[in-house]
């Protein structure tokens, strides 16, 4: 049983105490409390865990313990030789991850939404042997040269800091990702001005690679092209990302991907659901809450155009608002795509475009980024928005935060159902269906 390591010993108090964890909480912390009543917040902890951890002060009057060694092991606690950077909870046993997915939902739409009646369902996974590993279509890397020796090192950031761990696995991750990564460190040279990288594939196991960077000197390439495609036939584009904008190196900067009977390009700097796997437990979940006819339906987060196009036959008055360029464009192929001539699709940040739009609409789903809803958004929707509001948010916090202003105009929540999008990690998604 290996036991998590100190982050950063400098930081940390001579203090030693003994701990045990009761619950996980929102951010994938352990918590505990001290004998004094004090909660100590920790890394890597598994409720049930009894701990000895060296305290230092967290933000605000919060302590934080790091585990110096496990006492007593939880009996829900996984051994681990070489702990993940992104997965956080691959530590927990994949039943009792998604116990404390709902409860920590549960809790912080309570303390935060103040919403204490609210009923959240079990979680919704998807089920079937490796359902819940190789889920990702899209992993992003960060790149640093190696100090003072040659070569590169490619992987996630360490928490709370800039340095890179080594990538020597990753449950998230498709094996296809991790040969790709073990490549390039192997075969990129420093000083190439990438600053990262990121891997996309579809269904087909077709794969895009993007190389990020402002200063990316693209004569790199030059010789380690060639012998990357030959390696990776299933690499059907490479391209170069900055400053918001893509330029193609070989092939397509983009993938196609099916989803029931629609289909959906994506560009390599578009939105579109990290877990291929999960996507139709969403959509079912939607079919279900949405009327079989609306007189009009909005998506106000719309990426390429997902679920407007989705949902398209219950409707003939369709509007999508999306801000990125790139993804407005990957949108319209997608309508001719999908014979969707009813959807007009908007470029723009949603508050900015709904400022011109002084009409009322049936149903408005919204899709926001982690940071959660514009407060002008919030504002409009609480003026237009007349039958149903169906809420996909990927961050409990300000999820809580956006339905505490809803409720508080009038909104009532029918239906709350947390999905695991993220196994192995403390991230949840959650769909929250509204009523007037």
């Amino acid at each position: 049983m290996s036991s998590p390591t100190v982050s950063d010993p400098s930081e940390e108090s001579k203090v030693l105490t003994e701990l045990t964890i009761d619950k996980l909480v929102h951010g994938g912390d352990g918590f505990g409390r001290l004998e004094s009543g004090e909660v100590v917040f920790v890394r890597g902890a598994v409720p049930g865990d009894v701990l000895e951890v060296a305290l230092k002060k967290g933000p605000g009057k919060t302590k934080r313990g790091v585990i110096q060694r496990i006492i007593t092991p939880s009996p829900d606690r996984l051994p681990v030789e070489h702990p993940s950077v992104e997965c956080d909870w691959e530590h927990i046993k994949l039943p009792v991850q998604r116990f404390w997915k709902r409860q920590i939902v549960e809790e912080t739409l309570n303390r935060l939404g103040r919403l204490p009646d609210v009923s959240v369902a079990p979680l919704l996974a998807s089920e079937g042997e490796g359902s819940s590993t190789g889920y990702r279509n899209k992993a992003r890397l960060f790149v640093k040269d190696k100090p003072e020796e040659p070569g590169i090192q490619i992987g996630y950031f360490k928490h709370g800091t800039h340095q890179v761990a080594p990538l020597t696995h990753c449950l998230s991750m498709p094996e296809s990702f991790l040969k790709l990564v073990h490549y390039l460190q192997e075969h990129l040279p420093k000083e190439t001005g990438i600053e990262s990288i990121q891997m996309r594939q579809n269904e087909k196991e077709e794969m895009v690679l993007s190389l990020i960077g402002d200063s990316f000197k693209t004569q790199t390439l030059d010789t380690l092209l060639p012998k990357l495609l030959e390696t990776f036939p299933e690499l059907v584009g490479v391209d170069h990302l900055a400053g918001g904008k893509q330029f193609g190196l070989h092939g397509r900067g983009y993938l196609v991907f099916e989803l029931g009977t629609k289909q959906f390009q994506v560009s390599s700097p578009s939105f579109y659901q990290v877990n291929t796997n999960a996507l139709p437990l969403i959509m079912n979940q939607l079919e279900q809450w949405l009327p079989e006819k609306m007189t009009s339906l909005w998506d106000l987060y719309a990426g390429v155009g997902t679920f407007a196009i989705y949902f398209k036959d219950r409707t003939e008055k369709l509007l999508a608002i999306e801000n990125s360029k790139i993804a407005v464009s990957d949108g319209h192929f997608n309508i001719e795509r999908n014979d969707s001539p009813a959807l007009s699709l908007r470029l723009g940040n949603a508050e900015k475009v709904l400022k011109d739009l002084d009409q009322d609409v049936d149903v408005v789903i919204l899709d926001p980024p982690r940071a959660g809803c514009h407060k002008d958004v919030i504002t409009w929707v609480n003026e237009h928005v007349k039958k149903q509001l169906i809420y996909v948010s990927c961050d409990p916090a300000t999820l809580a935060r956006d339905l505490r202003q809803l409720v508080a105009k009038g909104w009532k929540v029918e239906a709350i159902q947390p999905v695991d999008m993220f196994p192995h990690t403390h991230h949840v998604e959650t769909l929250v269906n509204l009523s007037r």
